[in-house]
């Protein structure tokens, strides 16, 4: 493995990006790129089918590294492997910006954006609804102000409801990959904070007590939040930019 690093080419990945990569990973300080700002220069020029300028072969041929030479070297080899994390850092930065160029490239008008966003933020509504029907069950039933029958008569109602709400989003049209992810996010989100209800509902059923113990039900509905809140925070963060683009509301995760 140390031979690789120091002395194999990068793997090919790209035709017309791979001049870009083989530069970011040059095994020679001074044949890789000196800013960042020049390695996204050569980067944007390559994606847009250019040929970039400064990815020049070198003039002559570097001469071949042999590892046993640093190992004795701890500086020389700690060095090797700082340059080895730079290297992969730089090819991760250009994945990224292959990937944001493609997902830009290829949204639509604001007019074609418009009646997802529409119809995501009136599902986003409703499950808010929900969401604040829910909570006040579990504090009413853990403050002993209804009975842990009609809190979990209460909780069952919304995730009822919540479960239509999420299967408006199978049919929910959306115009770009970008967009196909924020759905697949959202019913993600939803689908965890139902089984969150329903698990909270068979917490309260489990005990006749007020302020029922802590128990298995209770647990598993804690978990089941936790898994809706990452899925919609990652949904939030897509789709907040959006909505921003078009006027909309923004939300947060901890709303729906």
């Amino acid at each position: 493995m140390l031979q690789a690093h120091l002395n194999d080419p990068p793997p090919q990945l790209a035709p017309d990006l791979d001049g870009v990569f083989a530069r970011a990973m040059a095994k020679h300080r001074d044949q890789r790129y000196s800013t960042a700002g020049a390695l996204a220069s050569d980067l944007r020029a390559a994606i847009a089918g250019g040929a970039p300028e400064t990815v020049a072969a070198p003039a002559e041929r570097p001469t071949r590294l042999d590892a046993t030479s640093v190992l004795p070297r701890r500086t020389k080899r700690r060095w090797r492997w700082v340059a080895a994390g730079v290297a992969l850092i730089a090819v991760i930065a250009a994945a990224a910006a292959i990937w944001a160029t493609h997902d830009s490239s290829s949204e639509q008008s604001n007019a074609d954006l418009r009646p997802f966003v529409d119809r995501i933020e009136n599902v986003l509504t409703q499950s808010a609804a929900g969401r604040r029907e829910v909570s006040a069950a579990i504090n009413a039933g853990l403050a002993c102000k209804v009975s842990n029958a009609e809190a979990a008569r209460r909780i069952s109602s919304v995730a009822d409801n919540r479960q239509s709400i999420l299967q408006q989003l199978a049919i929910v049209n959306a115009p770009t990959q970008a967009t196909d992810r924020m759905v697949t996010l959202l019913q993600q989100g939803l689908q965890n904070s139902i089984e969150a209800d329903r698990h909270y509902r068979d917490g309260f059923l489990a005990s006749t007590k007020c302020r029922p113990p802590a128990n298995q039900s209770f647990d598993l509905a804690r978990a089941s939040d936790q898994r809706a809140t990452t899925a919609k925070e990652l949904f939030v963060a897509r789709f907040d930019p959006l909505a921003r683009r078009l006027s909309s509301r923004e939300w947060t995760a901890g709303e729906f």
